[in-house]
């Protein structure tokens, strides 16, 4: 707080005590996040693990609905191929670490950025931008559960785009150079989801509500945006026909599929996760925010995005964390300017002048606390492991042992080919990346299986086309069964028995394959940094017969 200016003050620029105070203090928060990775260790938000590991095949040379299947839009695979491109220059170093390492730059990169852009305005609201610019820093290590989520990889490109978007709706001067790089890195932060274009859509819409008119002459960071969204669809275009048929006609119709075939009994039987307290508190934040619109025009933005990624909330129905991302981050800078207001409104400039030590002091202390937080975490704890057994250099520390690791490590190899089938990413993702293994088949994750049957029985005009696509993708599973012949395959016959009994997928696994265990969820009270949706039933592990042809 003492970082904050009075208004009244500020002519022109931010001071340079305001700016290095700033910085000190956004290096401190960087300093802590880098220590908290180092504890997360190997862990990944399953998605994001499933992206990596889609920009890893592509790296490789494969195409992605052409070699492999996954429902998400190709522009987070490319994304994702940006570090999965460094795992195969320097292998020696884990693919997590990487991803993480990368999403820290990018998050560095988004936070300067954004400093850069607004501590060149010449405005009287310069006093609220050190809370904003911190704010965006700390979300970084607020949400660290879902560090690499699309979301969060989209938050990073998109507030910086979003800030120039304020700044030409209200007529203020930018830097050219700075306002071309937040409209390129925004339009690729857009077309990572189709719901993130809906998102930016929806905050236009509100700047011509809010201004009570069309948008101002095309800007220079809306014009670069636009041509990177332009360049993302042509690229469809240019690309083999199955290649977009598949992702226009089945994996995107999947996706909304998804999005409203909520089951709401699992609500009831506690079985989605729950986060009501952070509606609450978006609501309450936005509330109280509305007396205080008019002492600082980025209130009612900030309003607005919180409104707009609860909606999108609404709309993606499961109750997970990560959706919940761009709600959080509207809702938390509010509440940052906010408290930027309260504070100008009532220091005093001489008390503020005697404390201008307070900030680094505070910066220094939390800098000294978060290596001696991750030197006491790690020098206690228990499992330390060798990363060489995993193909990789360096150690990490791992207290998360499921039955799930406990059957990959005991029934297979790093390198070896695998596969793990149930409705959703987890358990297969994030263990293929931590444990090194590689997929076996045209399906990364069951999720598919069970949307391909959901989405013909809901859209009965288009289910001949989808029965064409359908048909394909098991006869490509069941062939990689045969040729491939997975090291281990783990099935939740639970969710997806009836549906690959029905399509002779397990046919032909019973040909090849015995069952020798069943690997159960642990309790989510033993992993709480994760969410869990829907029943947890048992996989089934199989092996394959000793007298089975070799691959």
């Amino acid at each position: 707080m003492l970082l904050l200016e009075r208004a009244a003050r500020v002519k022109t620029i931010a001071s340079y005590q305001s700016r290095a105070n700033t910085i000190i203090v956004v290096a401190a928060i960087f300093v802590a996040l880098l220590a908290q990775l180092q504890m997360f260790g190997l862990r990944i938000a399953a998605e994001a693990a499933l992206a990596l590991q889609c920009g890893m095949l592509i790296v490789d040379g494969k195409i992605p609905f052409i070699d492999f299947m996954e429902v998400s839009a190709p522009s987070l695979m490319y994304l994702c191929a940006i570090p999965a491109l460094f795992c195969k220059l320097v292998p020696a170093i884990h693919p997590v670490v990487v991803f993480h390492t990368f999403v820290f730059v990018l998050a560095v990169g988004s936070c300067a950025l954004i400093s850069l852009i607004l501590f060149q305005q010449k405005s009287r609201e310069q006093a609220h931008m050190p809370a904003l610019i911190i704010g965006c820093a700390l979300l970084n290590l607020i949400m660290i559960r879902e560090f690499g989520q699309r979301e969060h990889l989209f938050l990073l490109m998109y507030l910086p785009f979003l800030i120039t978007r304020w700044l030409s709706w209200t007529n203020q001067p930018k830097d050219a150079r700075l306002t071309l790089i937040a409209g390129i890195v925004g339009g690729i932060g857009i077309v990572l989801d189709p719901l993130f274009l809906i998102i930016a859509l929806l905050m236009e819409v509100y700047f011509c509500a809010a201004k009570q008119r069309l948008a101002p002459p095309m800007a220079m960071e809306m014009r670069a945006a636009l041509v990177i969204i332009f360049l993302y669809l042509l690229h469809f275009v240019f690309c083999s026909r199955d290649y977009s048929n598949i992702y226009f006609n089945y994996a995107l119709p999947m996706v909304v599929c998804d999005y409203v075939t909520f089951d709401e009994r699992l609500w009831w039987v506690n079985k989605t996760p729950d986060y009501r307290n952070i509606v609450y508190f978006m609501m309450l934040v936005s509330s109280a925010a509305l007396g205080l619109r008019r002492r600082c025009s980025l209130i009612p933005l900030f309003i607005a995005f919180s409104i707009v990624g609860f909606g999108t909330f609404v709309i993606t129905g499961k109750s997970m964390l990560a959706q919940m991302i761009p709600m959080v981050y509207g809702s938390f800078l509010t509440l940052a300017l906010m408290i930027s207001v309260a504070v100008n409104s009532i220091v005093n400039v001489r008390t503020l002048v005697a404390k201008l030590f307070a900030p680094i002091i505070a910066a220094v202390c939390a800098g000294v606390g978060a290596v001696g937080f991750t030197y006491i975490s790690t020098t206690n704890h228990d499992d330390v492991k060798n990363l060489e057994a995993y193909g990789y250099s360096g150690t990490y520390f791992w207290n998360e042992e499921s039955a799930f690791s406990t059957r990959l490590e005991a029934e297979s190899k790093p390198g070896d080919k695998v596969l793990i089938l149930n409705d959703r990413v987890r358990p297969a993702y994030p263990l293929m990346i931590q444990f090194n293994r590689k997929p076996a088949t045209y399906l990364l994750t069951g999720y598919p299986i069970r949307m391909s049957r959901l989405l013909m029985e809901r859209d009965n005009a288009n289910a001949e086309k989808y029965t064409g696509l359908q048909f394909r993708m098991y006869e490509r599973l069941i062939a990689d069964i045969k040729t491939v012949k997975p090291k281990m395959i783990m099935i939740e016959r639970e969710s997806l028995g009836d549906i690959l009994k029905e399509h002779k997928v397990l046919e032909t696994i019973d040909s090849l394959y015995e069952e020798y265990a069943y690997a159960e969820w642990p309790d989510s009270d033993a992993q709480p940094n994760f969410d869990y949706y829907g029943f947890r039933t048992a996989l089934v592990c199989y092996k394959l017969k000793t007298d089975a042809p070799k691959p």
